[in-house]
């Protein structure tokens, strides 16, 4: 392994694979110390890295993805975007863990989401709670906290026919405001007490609540939070599905970000997929259904262009 700081020189040529992330609950206490529920989910983004000859363009969608991994880096975050607008799946956490993994070639978990935290700061110039880099190197669905001592992941069992029923905003959510709102909440009593029944609730899915169950009272958590800052409960099209969600018994909750860029249905069986989809339909609203990604982080080693061969090394445990 290279030297902190060092940048890596391959001889051979490396893709680094990554999903995105969504937060399932607990997306706004967790930025006060307390646990969320999060899940790395597709799509996914790559960041093909060589040392011997070009490789494809970097995607210029983040400009400083170039300074950050070096000229023979090339970046694709494209299936987290529509038409160059974002979806909402955390393309630029993504992206972070990507071009640190490159950068570094940290092998420890803890010390690959420290670099990725650093380098989302090059990017974006902020980073927030790091529960979306945390999911997005180790996969699955996982219990997060950020402690003084660096993040706590912990694995966490997911039913096998659950998923996401995914439903965007159409639009990127604007968090400057709703952020400056939490930030002045933060100094009272009420907040305290909000960010504990949440941290509770979330919590509770490692001592044997149901994902489902945990899902719907943190969404009813958020809820109550929006109303007590005075902001709107949901986007229209968002308030349309907790409606519908709540005639077919579906937990409906946005997933983070100042009103959220996507919201999310918690189905368990197919069945209520397909009445769900049927319903959506009907009232003209797009939705994918997604699962959680198994695996994050993983590194390929491509040794010819016709043969992809993954490393013997498990890259992100």
């Amino acid at each position: 392994m290279a030297p902190a700081g060092v940048t890596r020189r391959l001889s051979k040529t490396i893709r680094w694979r990554a999903p995105g992330k969504m937060f399932l609950a607990g997306e706004y206490a967790v930025t006060d110390g307390a646990h969320a529920l999060v899940a790395a989910v597709p799509p996914w983004g790559a960041l093909t890295t060589t040392a011997n000859g070009p490789v494809d363009p970097v995607q210029p969608l983040y400009p400083g993805a170039a300074r950050v991994a070096g000229a023979k880096s090339a970046l694709d975050t494209s299936g987290f975007f529509t038409n160059k607008a974002k979806l909402g799946f955390g393309s630029s956490a993504t992206a972070a863990v990507l071009l640190a993994a490159a950068r570094y070639g940290c092998t420890a978990a803890d010390t690959l989401w420290l670099r990725a935290e650093q380098t989302h700061i090059e990017l974006v110039g902020k980073s927030g709670s790091g529960g979306d880099l945390a999911a997005i190197i180790h996969g699955g669905v996982g219990l997060y906290r950020r402690g003084d001592d660096g993040p706590f992941w912990r694995p966490l069992p997911f039913p096998a026919t659950a998923g996401f029923a995914v439903v965007c905003a159409g639009m990127s959510a604007d968090t400057r405001q709703w952020v400056d709102r939490l930030r002045q909440a933060r100094q009272t009593d009420a907040w305290q007490s909000w960010r504990d029944t949440v941290d509770q609730t979330v919590c509770a899915v490692s001592e044997g609540a149901s994902v489902g169950d945990v899902i719907a009272a943190a969404a009813e958590h958020y809820r109550a939070l929006r109303q007590w800052l005075g902001e709107a409960l949901y986007p229209p099209v968002f308030e349309q599905c907790h409606q519908l969600g709540a005639s077919l018994g579906l937990p409906f909750k946005p997933s983070g970000a100042g009103g959220g860029d996507i919201a999310f249905f918690y189905v368990e069986h197919q069945d209520e997929w397909e009445t769900l989809r049927t319903a959506l339909d009907r009232e003209g609203i797009g939705v994918r259904f997604v699962r959680p990604a198994v695996s994050g982080l993983a590194r390929e080693t491509l040794n010819d262009p016709g043969s992809i061969q993954m490393d013997p090394e498990e890259y992100h445990r």
